[in-house]
């Protein structure tokens, strides 16, 4: 099992990158606070789990994973932030949660047996969610 943890303040660019094989299991994670905060993600191999917060505005987040069982979710809480997952393979998991106002979250999945999920709290807010497969499950919940 691979580990690897950044924590960032304000106007900051977390960037990882993580190759397992078939059998070992990444864990990457990204905490970022303040404003004008880049972290981006990207997993090859399977059994991966992402995990990036972010709190603050003007916040940008990409989590990607290319193989199978693999977990991405990005929460970000503020303004004007975008997070965006990106899943290649099958039976992966990803979510973008948003509370705020005037955010976009994005989760595009390519494979079988996914399951994305946009949920977004406030006013304003761009969800949306693109998969292609068989045996997909897509949801898309928005609050005030």
């Amino acid at each position: 099992m691979k580990l690897a943890l950044i924590k960032t303040a304000a106007v900051s660019i977390a960037l990882i990158a993580t190759v397992g094989a078939a059998s070992a299991c990444n864990l990457a994670t990204a905490t970022q606070f303040g404003w004008d905060n880049s972290a981006g993600v990207q997993q090859f191999g399977n059994c991966n789990n992402t995990a990036i917060g972010q709190t603050g505005w003007n916040n940008t987040a990409a989590g990607i994973s290319n193989g199978n069982w693999n977990t991405v979710v990005i929460g970000q809480d503020g303004a004007f932030n975008t997070g965006v997952v990106g899943q290649n393979g099958s039976f992966n998991a990803g979510a973008v949660q948003q509370s705020g106002a005037l955010n976009y979250g994005e989760v595009v999945q390519n494979g079988n047996f996914q399951t994305g999920a946009v949920i977004q709290s406030g006013v304003g807010n761009t969800g949306a969610l693109n998969q292609t497969g068989t045996g997909n499950t897509a949801l898309i919940i928005q609050a005030n």
